[in-house]
């Protein structure tokens, strides 16, 4: 069987099943023979349509590795197929641009065509091409112009330097009407001076932008006040945003704000950022955590993610955690703390001190494998954070299972369970009847960057610092172990 028919008997079992319930009160007719892949030919359009759909958005079948996109394989499955899914515009909505294919001009205007009149999400990849020119872009950006009321989202990544960027959009329009995300992306190095865009992107305004996404490059005019962003991620490049200080700017709208390697920056000496509407904060390989966080002024704030934290940057941190000048916490609403060591330790003492000075966490994430210092202080007779609910660990190392579960029953002994755990997927089962004893709810973290939210997720934190352990040679399912607790 072709690698084709195999992808055509796999997306018949995903939909068939996914759409069930289109097909409750319809009677499909199903005949085998050798001479084709999957009876699935004779479905009604309705229902191919759905299992178009069903296929377009299963990881596996639209993101696995192939030559060429799942639009585009269904259409090479029979001739009824590719002309339903030509003229299904929702599959062709998203057009990804390598403009070191010969064909990419071509495949885009068919994209463009096939998708009627919808919002599309674009991508243009601009490949190293030993310094030369690329003399399809003025046609790509006025195929991409004529379009600019349909953008949705805007993805531009060059391996090819700050210049074609700057081509790029040069050459496109000075408005984008309705493109919601925008991410910028110049791979490589933490650099200085920094790669800036001097002029402005879409200058005329960008009046529906929500999401702001900058990777190894900076703008020196982002946005208009008028913009509603309300997530914006910065990674490996500089900060230069004079416009934010005021009462009005266009950051007054963000919920959340992610800073990952940035050089120094010294808008954060002085005034004070009001971010009102704030609510998740995540900072990563930073100089100056605590400069960060004591000019940010973010009432509503209830999630806060630190990376890569030195015992003295903690320190920092900690000696800002109270508003100046009283013992007010300076994020009254935070509830939720996660924490990235990355192979730093933190002693005792601050360990302590930590959960002293945030002692309103009700949901806590460690996502280093060795936790040991951490659960000494946790399970203190002091009982730090009272009101913590649930503690997750996904990449806890199974050899420290047992002194989790020795801080959970010191915990609860003085009146303060643990009602949630969450542990990665090799760990979930083990000590199942001394958790439900207790009643502790475990969940399982099969992806530990699934503690992030969503707009975190981003390629530039991926997570390669855990090895892999052998479960078996721990002893961990043995639960007699356990039987002292």
């Amino acid at each position: 069987m072709s690698p084709l028919e195999v992808d055509v008997l796999a997306l018949a079992a995903l939909t068939l099943q996914a759409n069930i319930q289109l097909t409750a009160n319809a009677t499909v007719t199903v005949t085998a023979n050798d001479s084709q892949p999957a009876s699935i030919f004779g479905l009604p359009n309705e229902l191919l349509a759905a299992v178009f759909f069903a296929g377009l958005e299963d990881p596996f079948l639209s993101q696995g590795p192939r030559e060429m996109p799942f639009e585009t394989l269904i259409s090479h499955v029979s001739h009824h197929w590719r002309s339903l899914a030509h003229n299904t515009p929702r599959l062709w909505t998203t057009i990804m641009i390598d403009t070191l294919d010969k064909d990419h001009l071509e495949n885009t205007a068919n994209y463009i065509q096939r998708s009627g009149a919808l919002s599309l999400d674009v991508s243009v990849h601009i490949p190293y091409d030993h310094g030369q020119p690329y003399p399809t872009f003025p046609t790509l950006c006025r195929f991409l112009s004529a379009e600019v009321e349909r953008l949705q989202m805007l993805r531009v990544e060059s391996d090819a330097g700050l210049p074609s960027l700057e081509f790029f959009f040069e050459n496109m329009p000075k408005s984008a009407p309705r493109l919601q995300a925008l991410e910028i992306r110049l791979p490589g190095q933490l650099r200085y001076p920094p790669h800036i865009i001097q002029d402005s992107i879409f200058p005329d305004g960008m009046p529906n932008l929500n999401s702001l996404h900058l990777v190894g490059v900076s703008l020196q005019n982002t946005t208009s006040p008028q913009c509603p962003l309300t997530s914006l991620q910065l990674h490996n490049c500089a900060y230069y945003h004079s416009s934010v200080r005021g009462a009005v700017y266009p950051f007054s709208s963000l919920t959340h704000l992610i800073l990952s390697e940035l050089n120094s920056m010294h808008e954060w000496e002085s005034n004070p950022f009001i971010l009102p509407t704030l609510k998740g904060l995540y900072l990563r390989y930073l100089a100056d955590y605590d400069k960060i966080l004591s000019r940010i002024v973010a009432p509503a704030l209830d999630t806060l993610y630190l990376e890569a934290v030195t015992e003295d940057e903690m320190a920092n941190i900690i000696a800002v955690s109270h508003s100046p000048g009283t013992q007010s916490p300076k994020f009254p609403r935070l509830r939720s703390f996660m924490l990235r060591l990355a192979g730093r330790t933190l002693s005792y003492r601050i360990w302590q001190d930590f959960m002293e000075a945030f002692q309103h966490i009700t949901h806590f994430t460690l996502l280093d494998s060795t936790v040991y210092h951490f659960l000494q202080p946790f399970s203190a007779p002091q009982v730090p954070w009272p009101r913590l609910e649930m503690l997750s660990l996904p990449n806890l190392e199974p050899r420290l299972l047992k002194c989790v579960m020795s801080a959970v029953v010191t915990r609860a002994s003085m009146g303060h369970p643990i009602l949630k755990l969450q542990l990665s997927p090799a760990l979930f089962g083990v000590g199942e009847s001394f958790w439900r004893a207790r009643g502790v709810e475990v969940e399982v973290v099969a992806d530990p960057r699934a503690a992030l939210p969503a707009a975190c997720r981003a390629e530039e934190w991926q997570d390669d610092e855990e090895p892999d352990v052998d479960i078996d040679s721990t002893g961990l399912y043995d639960e007699s172990d356990y039987d002292y607790y």
